[in-house]
């Protein structure tokens, strides 16, 4: 069993306990509302094994993997792959990132649409896009594997 994800002073890093080397969600608490557009970024600030993304209340029933394992959550995956319902399969999606890199997270649920941008380029549009975007609530959510490696939320805003 994996240990904790260690929050900082600041309310924003995260910092992983974990002795066994196992993905170990953390999960924004400002919940993004259907019908709307959200922007937020990650920044790796130590380490090179994260997921970055979204996911639905119903992800933290197993804090002992990664949110994006199951259908309850949508990320990208520092190896430059896509990841919902998997824990190692998923579609080629952009370039690798690594410690220093930010990580945008583009949400439109108004739309149906997720698509990620590293260090202020967008990647690629429409990573995940569907009706399963549409009409429910999720929260920012990230995981990091290894022990020690950190990642910072940096604050959300609303679009529209």
């Amino acid at each position: 069993m994996c240990a904790e994800i260690e929050l900082t002073q600041s309310g924003k890093v995260c910092r992983a306990t974990n002795q066994e080397h196992c993905f170990k969600t953390a999960f924004g608490t400002e919940v993004l509302l259907p019908s709307h557009r959200y922007y937020f970024e990650f920044k790796c600030v130590r380490g090179t094994n994260f997921k970055f993304g979204i996911a639905t209340e119903q992800a933290r029933a197993n804090p002992n993997m990664a949110f994006c394992d199951d259908k309850h959550g949508y990320a990208y995956f520092s190896t430059g792959a896509l990841r919902h319902a998997s824990k190692g399969m998923g579609p080629s999606y952009g370039e690798k990132f690594k410690q220093d890199d930010i990580i945008g997270v583009y949400v439109d649920l108004a739309d149906g649409v997720v698509f990620y941008a590293k260090n202020g380029a967008v990647v690629a549009k429409n990573a995940f896009e569907g009706a399963a975007l549409q009409g429910r609530k999720f929260y920012p959510a990230a995981c990091c594997l290894t022990k020690n490696e950190m990642f910072e939320l940096l604050e959300p805003a609303v679009e529209d």
